[in-house]
C-alpha cells in the first residue's frame, strides 16, 4: 500500500492528529480528501489543554488522548499521514526563544519516536517562523537531521497566510516529510486577499468595545492618516501603534487590546476563527479568553489545505512520470543531497555501503538484498536499478533465499522497515546505479566485497561460539565479562550486544530457578465450584482446571520472547509465575525509562539494565509512582558477581555445567548460522565464483 494507491483505489486516508488544538490540521485533510473524492478518518489525536478537549469533542465528537508523552507509540494505530503542531512557544518572540532548552521544545523527539514506530507515508509539521533562526540555525539543523535519519525526504517552508487568501499577517514554518522521492512545490501561487468586510461581523455587543481610556490611548499613539476603509489597529511591544487592511499574527498570550478593528473593539470570537479560515459551522463553547488562546495557537486552515493538496497531486505525479516537469523546492535539503548523488563518484558509494554494513546486525539481511539485486541485475539483466519499483518488491524474496542458505533464517520485519534500506539517506537507486556500475564492470566485485565482508562478521560469532565450547568443558575458565568484551569490542557484533546481554540473563535465572526446584501451584478454591462448573468450558482452556481437577502444580520456569527477531521492543522475557523482564543495554534517559514500563501490562517487573542507568531508572520509577509495578532493578555488576557464583563459587558442580548448556543453546537459536557456517558461505562463493574475481584496490577485503 502507498498514498498513490489510497488516491487512486478511493481508500480510506487514516491520520493522526498530534497537538491537535481545535482541529485545523484536521479540517484541512477533509476539505482535500473531499477534493479528491476519498475518505478521511482521524484514527489518533491528542492535546493536554482542557479548553482544547473541549473544543474539539463537541466540533468532531471525539476526545483526544492526554499527554503524549506517556503515550507508547506502538499504543498508536497505524495510520497515513502524522500531523502536528508541536508547541511553538520555546521559538516564538511571544517566548524567550530557549528552544530544546524548554521542556516543551523537547516534544519534538515524542514526534519522532512516532514517525520511527509507525513510518507513515507523510508528515506535516507546523511551528512559528522564528525556528528558522533559532540558535543560527541550528535547532532546524537538529530536527532536519532527526527526521532525515529516520528515512524521511524533507522539506521546509516559511508560509504567509495573507498569502493564501487570509487578511491575517501569520507566518509560520511548515516542515513536510516523504518516505518516498516524491517532488512537491512549495512555491504555492499567491491568493488575493479577502478584505476584512468578509470577515467582520456587522452586529457587534458592547462588551467586545474597549473602554474610552483604552481608545483615546491607541488614537494618541497613532501615527497614520485617518482611514475610511475597514483597518485593525495593532500594538507591538514598544506601544507603536500601527493600522492595516488585515490582521497581525493572532498570538494566544497577547493582551486583550492587542488588536483592536478600527482602533475601537476586539474581535469576536467569530471573527478570530474566520481569520484563521475556520468554518461558520465550527462551534464556540469557552470563554472568551480560553477561546483567543485556542485560536492563536491553531494553524491556518487554507496554508494546510495547500500543503496536503501538494502531497496528494505530488504522490499522485510520481507515479504518473509527469513530475520531471514539477518545480523543486530549493529550500529542501533532499534535493541538495539528490544533486550530491547524481555527481558523487564510486568510492562515496561504497562509504555508504560500508556503512550500512557496519550498521547491520549479524543477520546481514540489508546487506544481503544489495548483493541480491547486484547480482540479478549482472547476471540475468532483468531489472533496472535506477527504477526501485524494478526490484522493491522482488529483492525481498531474493534475500530471503540466500538468508535460508547461509543463516538457515529470514527476515520477519516489518515490509516498511524493510523498505528502510531504499530511503534516501541509505541505499537510493542514485547511488545503487554507481555500485551497479563498478559491480558490472569488475564481474561481480561488490558483491563478493559484500560477501567477504559476511565471512569476516560472522567470524566474530564463531569466536565466541568456540569460546562457550571451552566453557562447557571447563566452566571455571569462562568469565562472562569476556563474553560481553567480545561483542563491544567487535565492530560486527556491537549491535548484538543486547541479544547477548538477553542470553546471560535468562540463562542464569532460569538455571537458578531450575536448581531450586521451584514450583508453581493453580487452584480454584472449593467455595467457588459453583461458579467454576458455570465455566468450565472456558477455565479448561483458560486455566486447566475443571471441575474434575481443581489444582495443579508445574515447575517454573523463564522464557523468552522473540528470541529470532532482531527488533528491540516489547517484553524480553516472562515467567510463569507472572514475572516480566525487560532487558536494556543501552543509554536510557528518562523517556526511555517510561517506555519501558509502559509497553508491559504488567504488576512484577524486573529491569535488568548497566549499572549506570540504574540510578536514572530508580529516580524516574519514584518521580512517576511506578515502585508497585517494578519489583526490582538488577544491575550488570550483579549478574557477573552471581555468575562468579555459578562458576567458581560453592555450588558450581549442581550450577556450571547447566549454566554453559543454557547459555550455548540459546546462542544456538540465536545464532543459528555459527553451525555448518564454514561450508555454507564457501560453497555458495564458489558456486558464484567470487574467489576467481581480480578485485581493484578500492574493493579488496581479507576473508
Amino acid at each position: 500500500m502507498s498514498l498513490l494507491e489510497i488516491i487512486n483505489k478511493k481508500l480510506t486516508l487514516k491520520y493522526i492528529d498530534l497537538f491537535c488544538g481545535i482541529g485545523g490540521f484536521r479540517i484541512a485533510t477533509e476539505i482535500v480528501c473531499k477534493e479528491f473524492n476519498i475518505e478521511s478518518q482521524c484514527v489518533f489525536s491528542s492535546d493536554i489543554d482542557k479548553d482544547v478537549v473541549l473544543t474539539y469533542e463537541a466540533n468532531f465528537g471525539e476526545t483526544p488522548h492526554g499527554d503524549i508523552t506517556k503515550v507508547a507509540a506502538n499504543a498508536i494505530p497505524d495510520h497515513d499521514i502524522l500531523y502536528a503542531g508541536f508547541p511553538c512557544q520555546p521559538f516564538s518572540i511571544c517566548g524567550n526563544l530557549e528552544g530544546f532548552d524548554d521542556t516543551r521544545g523537547t516534544l519534538f523527539f515524542d514526534i519522532a519516536r512516532i514517525l520511527k514506530a509507525k513510518k507513515p507515508y507523510a508528515f506535516v509539521l507546523e511551528n512559528v517562523k522564528q525556528l528558522k533562526g533559532h540558535n543560527k540555525g541550528k535547532t532546524l539543523h537538529r530536527i532536519i537531521s532527526v527526521l532525515t535519519e529516520l528515512g524521511y525526504q524533507v522539506h521546509y517552508k516559511v508560509l504567509n497566510a495573507l498569502e493564501f487568501g487570509l487578511p491575517h499577517k501569520r507566518e509560520r514554518i511548515f516542515i513536510i516529510g516523504l518516505i518516498e522521492p516524491i517532488k512537491i512545490n512549495l512555491n504555492f501561487n499567491k491568493y488575493p486577499m479577502q478584505p476584512l468586510s468578509k470577515i467582520l461581523e456587522t452586529k457587534v455587543s458592547q462588551k467586545y468595545y474597549a473602554s474610552d481610556k483604552i481608545r483615546q490611548n491607541r488614537l494618541k499613539k497613532y501615527e497614520g492618516n485617518g482611514l475610511k476603509e475597514l483597518t485593525i489597529w495593532h500594538e507591538n511591544k514598544s506601544g507603536h501603534i500601527s493600522a492595516y487592511p488585515y490582521s497581525c499574527a493572532m498570538r494566544a498570550g497577547a493582551s486583550y487590546n492587542y488588536l483592536l478593528v478600527n482602533g475601537e473593539r476586539r474581535l469576536t470570537e467569530r471573527e478570530m476563527l474566520r481569520l484563521q479560515g475556520f468554518p461558520d459551522y465550527f462551534k464556540v463553547i469557552r470563554s472568551y479568553s480560553a477561546t483567543k488562546k485556542l485560536v492563536g495557537n491553531s494553524v491556518a486552515i487554507p496554508c494546510v489545505t495547500a500543503i496536503i493538496r501538494e502531497i496528494f497531486q505530488g504522490f499522485k505525479e510520481h507515479k504518473s512520470n509527469n513530475y520531471n516537469q514539477r518545480t523543486i523546492n530549493l529550500a529542501s535539503p533532499l534535493q541538495i543531497e539528490l544533486l550530491k548523488m547524481n555527481s558523487m563518484d564510486i568510492t562515496t558509494a561504497k562509504s555508504r555501503l560500508d556503512l550500512i554494513i557496519n550498521k547491520t546486525r549479524t543477520r546481514y539481511y540489508k546487506p544481503i538484498q544489495i548483493a541480491e539485486v547486484l547480482y540479478h541485475s549482472r547476471v540475468y539483466q532483468d531489472i533496472d536499478v535506477s527504477n526501485l519499483e524494478d526490484y522493491r518488491t522482488k529483492s525481498k524474496k531474493w534475500r530471503d533465499d540466500v538468508s535460508k542458505i547461509l543463516l538457515d533464517t529470514y527476515s520477519t520485519s516489518s515490509s516498511r522497515f524493510q523498505d528502510d534500506l531504499w530511503n534516501n539517506n541509505a541505499m537510493p537507486p542514485e547511488i545503487l546505479k554507481k555500485l551497479d556500475e563498478a559491480n558490472k564492470e569488475h564481474s561481480g566485485v561488490v558483491e563478493r566485497y559484500i560477501y567477504y565482508r559476511f565471512i569476516k562478521r560472522q567470524s566474530g560469532i564463531i569466536e565466541i561460539v568456540d569460546k562457550l565450547q571451552k566453557g562447557l568443558s571447563s566452566p571455571q575458565n569462562f568469565y562472562i565479562e569476556e563474553l560481553l568484551n567480545l561483542f563491544r569490542k567487535q565492530s560486527g557484533l556491537k549491535r548484538s550486544i543486547d541479544k547477548c546481554y538477553e542470553i546471560i540473563t535468562y540463562s542464569l535465572f532460569e538455571t537458578i530457578i531450575n536448581s531450586l526446584e521451584t514450583e508453581i501451584t493453580v487452584k480454584i478454591s472449593e467455595s467457588k465450584i459453583k461458579l467454576l462448573s458455570e465455566f468450565e468450558d472456558l477455565t479448561k482452556v483458560l486455566l486447566n482446571i475443571d471441575t474434575q481437577q481443581t489444582q495443579w502444580t508445574e515447575i517454573a520456569h523463564v522464557y523468552r520472547v522473540g528470541v529470532t527477531n532482531a527488533a528491540d521492543r516489547g517484553l524480553d522475557m516472562w515467567g510463569n509465575f507472572g514475572l516480566a523482564i525487560q532487558v536494556k543495554h543501552l543509554t536510557l534517559d528518562e523517556d526511555s525509562v517510561r517506555k519501558i514500563v509502559d509497553q508491559i501490562e504488567s504488576d512484577q517487573i524486573v529491569i535488568v539494565c548497566r549499572d549506570v542507568d540504574a540510578s536514572i531508572i530508580d529516580i524516574v520509577i519514584k518521580q512517576i509512582g511506578w515502585g508497585k509495578r517494578v519489583r526490582g532493578i538488577i544491575k550488570e555488576s550483579q549478574l557477573i558477581e552471581w555468575y562468579e557464583k555459578c562458576l567458581r563459587g560453592q555450588f558450581f558442580e549442581i550450577l556450571a555445567s547447566r549454566l554453559m548448556e543454557l547459555i550455548i543453546e540459546s546462542f544456538d537459536r540465536e545464532f543459528p548460522e555459527a553451525t555448518n557456517y564454514a561450508s555454507k558461505i564457501t560453497n555458495f562463493c564458489e558456486q558464484r565464483n567470487y574467489h576467481l574475481i581480480n578485485f581493484p584496490q578500492l574493493w579488496g577485503t581479507k576473508k
